[in-house]
């Protein structure tokens, strides 16, 4: 039987947590892309270079917020059923509320967060 690939897509603008995810991820066994913008995922994934187990979403992003670059996943039959965690710095409960209509499965507050249980969550996600 044939490994599963997991793999996660990262999409966050702060370089340095950008950075400390991909090593974090990386280390519990996942290829990591990273996308520091939602144009620049956008071209990856409907370029179909890699077809993610995940998308790990921060929602502030400059040039496309994260709910519409959400939105538009959502939209594809492709692409609509990639599980999808946000991670920002939002605990609106309006954007919260938004978010989970558009199917996400988890929504983390950063401040109130910690890194390595974001990541298990991730993995309980898509095994």
């Amino acid at each position: 039987m044939a490994q599963t690939k997991r793999s996660i897509l990262v999409v966050e603008d702060e370089l340095s947590l950008l950075q400390a995810i991909e090593a974090m991820l990386e280390n519990e066994g996942f290829d990591v892309i990273i996308a520091a913008h939602a144009e620049e995922a956008n071209s990856k994934i409907f370029l179909r270079k890699e077809k993610p187990s995940c998308i790990w979403l921060d929602l502030n992003l400059p040039h496309m917020n994260g709910i519409e670059f959400l939105e538009e996943i959502r939209s594809d039959p492709e692409l609509k059923g990639i599980p999808v965690v946000v991670v920002s710095n939002s605990g609106d409960e309006r954007t919260i509320e938004r978010v989970k209509k558009l199917g996400v499965k988890k929504y983390f507050v950063k401040a109130d967060t910690d890194l390595e249980h974001i990541v298990k969550q991730i993995a309980k996600i898509i095994k």
